[in-house]
């Protein structure tokens, strides 16, 4: 009521750091007006924030993160805390992490 909509991402949007746009979204986290998110489309995927003012890729599939591939992550609708973004992953030797990217804001943001 009385606040404007905006797309962050839909079938139309570009994957940052990949090709071709996004096809399936997981559920997004929002904090003081910033959205992070996993989506998926054709054997690429990741994590997504629009923390720094623009839409940006966290951490894509088959990224090295540990010295190991990345080929699951799992974000949580609470992920996304202040600059925080906390997600799970499972790399390619079926090893689990728990991470914490801490992620600079725009000069805009409050």
């Amino acid at each position: 009521i009385g606040s404007n909509l905006a797309v962050v991402a839909d079938h139309n949007t570009a994957i940052p750091g990949g090709a071709g746009n996004f096809d399936l979204f997981g559920i997004p986290s929002i904090d003081s007006g910033h959205v992070a998110f996993t989506a998926n489309s054709d054997n690429q995927g990741g994590l997504y924030t629009t923390l720094g003012g623009s839409l940006t890729k966290v951490l894509a599939l088959g990224d090295s993160l540990a010295g190991k591939t990345v080929p699951e992550i799992i974000f949580r609708p609470d992920g996304l805390k202040g600059n925080n973004v906390i997600f799970k992953v499972i790399f390619d030797d079926s090893s689990r992490a728990i991470y914490r990217a801490v992620l600079a804001a725009s000069a805009s943001s409050s």
